[in-house]
């Protein structure tokens, strides 16, 4: 369950006499702004204030493509037709329908479009328009469909798997992030000091609270939201995991390709059929009994 802005009970724990206190409500950074501090270093305009590392690389190989097949057609130079909005958004649009036919993604066409505005940003909006409607035009045709929830069931399932094969901390991600309706980049951002256990609220409400600091509808929503787990057999597993956690460990500790292949790997082994598939699991048991009962 998502939930927005909410009056929670935060803990702050004094250092010297380890005691709860519960003077300190509502969020960290609530109230009166703090005092301006004097700024010393020019401001510098920066054009990808929002694009990660891996982002900008990507960026970076299409427009070096675009830039290859504009020379190959054309004989032009990327930068040379940079100063004709007119050239550089029919030649866009050219190249654009020539990836529709081979079957490229709408998202690279898109980052080709948005790496050319990255190098010339007068181009950006109208510049480009004609490039832009041929995105759009792209993406009604290919439609879309909203992804279907993954089952309970086969959540238990991998959570199961997942403690059999010594990964607890991968199945109580699992589980939380499918109870609190977390994007995989929230969930991955978890760390210790952003679960919220009932006894850190006193035992008032008997559930659990996941913080999310970078929400993805942050600049239209809340900047700061909370999930709400109410799940009494999930509370219990995030405890015995987060017990052992320090403060600023992630619940997860490796990143997202790391949970892409385990996640894949049950899928992955799908060559396995009827007996051989329970045996290899009962096998796996065996094995990974010792391992996971000295780790909990």
């Amino acid at each position: 369950m998502r939930l927005g802005r909410s009056e929670l009970w935060m803990r702050e724990w004094d250092e010297e006499h380890d005691e709860l206190q519960y003077e300190v409500y509502g969020l960290e950074g609530d109230g009166p702004r703090p005092a301006r501090t004097p700024r010393s270093e020019p401001l510098i305009p920066g054009p990808h204030a929002r694009v990660s590392p891996v982002g900008l690389a990507r960026r970076e190989r299409l427009r070096f493509e675009f830039s290859t097949w504009l020379r190959t057609h054309y004989g032009e130079d990327l930068r040379g037709i940079l100063a004709s909005p007119k050239t550089v958004s029919s030649r866009l649009e050219t190249y654009g329908m020539e990836l529709y036919m081979r079957d490229r993604s709408l998202q690279d066409f898109s980052e080709v479009i948005n790496s050319i505005v990255d190098v010339e940003r007068t181009l950006k909006g109208v510049g480009v328009q004609r490039a832009w409607d041929l995105a759009f035009q792209w993406k009604y045709l290919e439609g879309g469909d909203n992804r279907t929830p993954v089952p309970v069931p086969v959540v238990r399932a991998m959570t199961c798997i997942a403690l059999l094969w010594g990964w607890p901390r991968f199945g109580c991600c699992l589980l939380s992030w499918h109870r609190g309706m977390l994007r995989p980049f929230e969930g991955l951002a978890l760390r210790k000091e952003d679960i919220l256990l009932p006894h850190h609220l006193g035992h008032f409400v008997q559930a659990c609270f996941l913080r999310v600091l970078t929400p993805k509808t942050r600049h239209i929503g809340a900047r700061r939201q909370f999930a709400k787990i109410d799940d009494a057999s999930v509370i219990g597993f995030i405890t015995a995991l987060v017990f052992v956690l320090e403060k600023q460990e992630r619940l997860f500790p490796g990143g997202a390709g790391a949970f892409r292949g385990r996640s894949s790997y049950p899928r992955r082994s799908s060559h396995w059929r009827g007996d051989t598939l329970l045996r290899k699991l009962g096998d796996l048991c065996l094995r990974a009994r010792t391992g996971l009962l000295a780790r909990s």
